[in-house]
Parts: C-alpha cells; sequence; structure tokens
C-alpha cells in the first residue's frame, strides 16, 4: 500500500483500492469484503413485506448491479460467485437470508429469458466472462471494438450466448437463417413444396401446356401460372363459412366388389368435427358404396335439420348425376332417388373434390374395413390419425398424393 500511495503522490492518479489486491491463489477472504455489502444491504431490508415481484425488481436492479465494478476489474473463482447466487436465491425465495422455503427451479433456470421460463436473472458467471473478454477483444478488432465484432470473437471462442431457438429441440442459435431455413420445421416445410407440391403441379401444367402448343392451341404463360395456383387451391380444404353444414363423403370397397365400407363427416362453419362415422356394409362395389355414404349422410342432416348442406364427394359419377347432368346407372337407381328426395327442402350444394382433400371421410371408411365400426360426436373421441387430419384441414395444408416406385 506504500507504494501505491507513493505512485499516487508522484503521478498525481489515484489507484482504486476496493478491489483485492494479492500475488498468490485467489481466496475467499479476498472477497469477504463484497459479500458482506451484500448482506448488509439485504439486512436493510429485512422485515419489509416485499412480494415476488418485489424482490426480483431488488435483485435484479440493486444486488446484481453491486459486483459490476469488481468484475469489470478481475476474474473472481467460480465459488465466490456461486456464494453471491446462493445469497440472491435464498433472498428470492424466502425474502430473509437463510430462510426456507420450496425451489420450485433452480437459479440457472431463474437466469434464462422470460420467454424460456425464466425470470430474466442476469447469471454473474456470464456477466464474468463478457466484461474479463472485453480486453481481448479490443487486441482482436485491433482498436476497433464493435458489437458485431464482440459477437464474432465470441463465436470463434465457442461461446453462443444469445438465446436457443424455440423452433428446435436442441438449443441452436437464434438467427433469422436458422429459423426461416436450417431449422428441423423449416427444413421439412421447405422440402415438402419444393421438392413434392410445387415440382409436380408445375410439371404437370408445362407438359399440358406442350401438348396444347403441339395440336394448334396457345397456351399463355401467365395462364400456367393460374393454372398452378388453382391447382394448389384445389388441393385445401376449404372451410364451409358461416350458418352451413359441410359434409364430406366417401365410401370404399376392397375387391369392387367385395368387402365395404363407408364414411362420412360433418362440419360447422369453423371446420370442427360435429359428428363423423365409418361403417361397414355387405358386399358392394365403390359406386354403389359412395351412393348409400351420401344416403346416411343426408338422413343424419334430416334428423338434426339443418337448413344449408354442402355435400362433398370424390366421385365425380354422384356429383353428375345429383346435377342432372347424368342418367344413374340401374344398381344406384333406389338410393339416387332417396338422395333427391332428401335434399328437398335444403339450400343445398353438391360438389366434387380431389381425393386429397377427402382424406378424413376416407380415413374413417378404410377405419371401419380395418378396425370395424367407428362413430364420434366430438374430436377426442377420434383416433389419432383422424385428429391430425382434422387439425391440418383447419390450418388448410394442402395434400398430395405421392407414389412410390416398385423395383
Amino acid at each position: 500500500m506504500e507504494v501505491l500511495s507513493a505512485y499516487e503522490g508522484a503521478s498525481g492518479q489515484l489507484v482504486n483500492k476496493s478491489c483485492p489486491i494479492f500475488y498468490s491463489r485467489r481466496m475467499m477472504d479476498y472477497y469477504q469484503g463484497l459479500i458482506s455489502k451484500v448482506l448488509d444491504k439485504l439486512q436493510a431490508w429485512k422485515g419489509k413485506l416485499l412480494s415476488i415481484s418485489g424482490r426480483s425488481v431488488l435483485i435484479a436492479h440493486v444486488l446484481q448491479s453491486m459486483p459490476i465494478h469488481l468484475l469489470s476489474a478481475m476474474n473472481p473463482p467460480k465459488y465466490v460467485i456461486n456464494k453471491l447466487h446462493k445469497i440472491f436465491e435464498q433472498f428470492f425465495r424466502s425474502s430473509s437470508i437463510g430462510g426456507n422455503n420450496r425451489h420450485w427451479a433452480s437459479w440457472n433456470t431463474l437466469c434464462m429469458p422470460c420467454e424460456e421460463g425464466g425470470i430474466d436473472f442476469r447469471s454473474l458467471h456470464d456477466v464474468s466472462k463478457a466484461l474479463f473478454y472485453v480486453p481481448y477483444w479490443m487486441l482482436e478488432t485491433r482498436g476497433y471494438f464493435s458489437v458485431k465484432t464482440a459477437w464474432d470473437y465470441l463465436r470463434r471462442l465457442g461461446y453462443f450466448m444469445p438465446s436457443k431457438c424455440w423452433c428446435c429441440a436442441q438449443p441452436k442459435e437464434k438467427t433469422l437463417h436458422h429459423l426461416f431455413f436450417t431449422s428441423v420445421t423449416a427444413s421439412s416445410v421447405w422440402k415438402y413444396f419444393l421438392l413434392r407440391a410445387l415440382p409436380s403441379c408445375i410439371i404437370w401444367e408445362l407438359w399440358k401446356r406442350r401438348n396444347s402448343m403441339k395440336y394448334g392451341e396457345a397456351v399463355t404463360t401467365s395462364r400456367v401460372i393460374y393454372q398452378v395456383s388453382s391447382t394448389l387451391q384445389a388441393l385445401i380444404q376449404e372451410l364451409p363459412g358461416e350458418g352451413w353444414i359441410k359434409v364430406n363423403t366417401d365410401g370404399a370397397s376392397r375387391g369392387n366388389p367385395k368387402r365395404s365400407a363407408i364414411g362420412y363427416c360433418v362440419r360447422n362453419g369453423i371446420g370442427d368435427v360435429c359428428y363423423a362415422v365409418g361403417k361397414q356394409l355387405n358386399k358392394a362395389t365403390n359406386t354403389e358404396a359412395e351412393a348409400e355414404d351420401i344416403v346416411e349422410a343426408l338422413r343424419f342432416c334430416r334428423l338434426q335439420q339443418y337448413t344449408k348442406v354442402w355435400i362433398q364427394t370424390d366421385l365425380m359419377l354422384l356429383k353428375n348425376i345429383i346435377d342432372g347432368s347424368w342418367k344413374p346407372p340401374w344398381c344406384i337407381a333406389d338410393q339416387v332417388e332417396e338422395i333427391m328426395h332428401l335434399l328437398e327442402g335444403y339450400i343445398n350444394k353438391v360438389s366434387h373434390i380431389n381425393r386429397e382433400c377427402n382424406k378424413l371421410a376416407d380415413h374413417l371408411a378404410n377405419y371401419a374395413l380395418d378396425f370395424g365400426d367407428i362413430e364420434c360426436e366430438e374430436f377426442w373421441q377420434m383416433d389419432i390419425q383422424g385428429r391430425r387430419i382434422v387439425n391440418e384441414d383447419k390450418l388448410q395444408c394442402p395434400y398430395l398424393r405421392v407414389k412410390v416406385a416398385k423395383n
């Protein structure tokens, strides 16, 4: 201390003597002054009626600021910081030092951001590392210091201090590139649309344009773009709208004619399933099963006294028959007659959809063939695959049929 006093007198500069000065290994006694200051501050708050939120504010803005000057001047051992963390934690949980209370989360968890389940306390270990590396940043950047150069230097040292990405189960650095391109979810979405959905639609429309041009019909580029957009739109399950009930129907036959089943689902205006049925039939063809399915669905709608009914089927034959464009074959003449009778008095519409948009009804029919009849009056009564299809329909996700070539 005499040497430092002589230096101050000769140079006119004052030396900060509040930090421990030593030349051997670092010991707890050198930092006892800092710990005592923290305890004295807590002693002044003892007995006050402080809520948990009040204690968290005092810890974040008062107690955790007290060691900053010391941490910027030197790098204390871990057990000193752990001692401070223990004092902070005891005060936060019981409003007094040495008090007992339940520990619902560890201190490391409390130091995480609020979005990740913490309280946004600062870990003094991270603060110590950041302040300790400031001289190295200055040397690394050759006198030019910025936040960008500091982060670059930290990454080269292997420190990834930003919060982890919420999109991933594994903690990854949260960047825009990771969020939109390299995360597991983003990679799957890009792979689905760029490698499956868009190429198949674009190639099909380009091939149709080639054939049209070859045989004398001009097709513009704008027309191709419109057709691709329309195809993607047709693969999306459309919501019925307010006041309407939409019924998706599908029939299945294993052998045509052999074992067969029907499946239909009733949705309200926002796409929630009100009723769903999968039911086995006797030996029948696909067409007979489809016709019987529409009859069963309309009987249910009549029983529930629905007034606006929208029937969707993936069999163009039945749609044209109900519209009156085609005549029914003799094998379904009775069913068609009953369908026309049941549609009387409804505000109704019948439309044809792609098989991709009829996945739930198809699933119900095949479920009946594989496992037996199923009847669901609410979402949670459906099997897990049926619930997944309902959720994807409400999100209006496009469906694609993918055929795998056999070797």
